[in-house]
Order: structure tokens, then sequence, then C-alpha cells
């Protein structure tokens, strides 16, 4: 039996993994940035989440993902201690009032020309930006030279899940191993013309 903690860590395994991947993928696109901009993941998850992060966020939070490989995670102040723990950022910031400060600084010092946010029309995967969270990147970028850079992260996060890394295959290889086990174990008692005892089927 693979206890809860064992699949945690696992967890955790893959999105460093994960996040490792991004920085060369990001230069294929021409982006200098990718930033994953959530709060409340436990009510309203980004599908990217389970792709670079282990764990929830509850206040505002961005996640960079810079070109150079470097990765920053902003997050309200008592996020901080369990995002550090995750050890997948080189940087964790945290606020305690308004993250748009420390968004604002991290861009100034990246400088991106192009930022990639997740909004897609075509892939729901892609799509994890709600509308609200949105409009207050938005507001907090105001006046700011990085309103007008932001694009789609669409074929980022695309290839991201598409290239499979090793950790990746071999968890494709067991499942295929274990379905076909169901299968060939089923064959030792199905046989044709059963009925499911409850419907009768």
């Amino acid at each position: 039996m693979i206890l809860e903690s064992e699949l945690e860590m696992d967890a955790l395994t893959l999105a460093k993994m994960k996040a490792e991947q991004v920085w060369k993928i990001l230069p294929e696109n021409d982006i200098d940035l990718w930033l994953v901009w959530v709060r409340e993941t436990s009510q309203m998850a980004d599908p990217v989440m389970d792709l670079v992060f282990s764990g929830d966020l509850v206040w505002q939070s961005a996640l960079l993902f810079k070109k150079n490989g470097t990765k920053s995670a902003i997050v309200g102040n008592f996020d901080k201690d369990a995002v550090k723990a995750t050890g997948i950022f080189d940087d964790v910031i945290p606020y305690t009032q308004s993250i748009r400060e420390e968004l604002i600084k991290e861009l100034n010092r990246t400088e991106p020309q192009k930022i990639a946010i997740n909004y897609s029309r075509n892939d729901v995967a892609a799509d994890g930006l709600t509308v609200g969270m949105h409009m207050l990147l938005m507001d907090y970028l105001k006046d700011t030279p990085y309103e007008s850079k932001l694009v789609s992260a669409e074929d980022v996060i695309s290839k991201l899940r598409g290239r499979k890394i090793d950790e990746e295959v071999a968890r494709i290889e067991k499942a295929v191993k274990i379905t076909e086990q169901i299968f060939k174990d089923a064959e030792r008692f199905l046989k044709v013309g059963m009925k499911d005892s409850k419907t009768g089927r």
C-alpha cells in the first residue's frame, strides 16, 4: 500500500523536475517570463499547478519562471514557509499587505519583453487564469511597461505537458502494467453471460 505521504513526496519530486524543464521551453517561444498568477488554489486551481507546484496557495501569488532558469515565488506571508519547504523556487518573496509592490520590483529586475500568462481560447489545460485574477493583474500592471507585454502561455504549457521526463515515462509504463494485470486477473473470473448482481445486466 502506498501511503499518502509517499504520494505527496512523489508529486513534489515530479513538480521539481517539471519546473526545471520550463526554462528550456521559454526561449523556443521567445518568452522571457512565465507568470502563474493564482489565489485560493484549493477552491479554484489552475490546471498547471499540478505540473510545477505541490501544495495549495491562499493569498494572491505570483510564480515566476524566467528564461535564465531562475524561479521566484511571491506569496503571502503565511504561505511563505510551505513554499520554501518545496525547494522548487530559488527565491521566495513574502508580502503582508499588497502583492503589487513586490511583483513590480521583480518584473523590474527581470525586465521581460514578453510575459506569458495562463489564458487560451483553444486549450482548457492552458486557460487557468480566472477573469477576476486577470482584472487584478491588469490593475497592478497599469502605468507600467508590462501591461502591454502579456501573451498567452498556451504553447509553453502544451510543450511542458507533451514532453515527458523520464519520471513521467516510468509512471506511464507502470500504469500500463497495472492495467494489463487487472485485465489478466479479470479473465480468471469473468465469463460470457455473467450479470451484475445489483443491476442484473
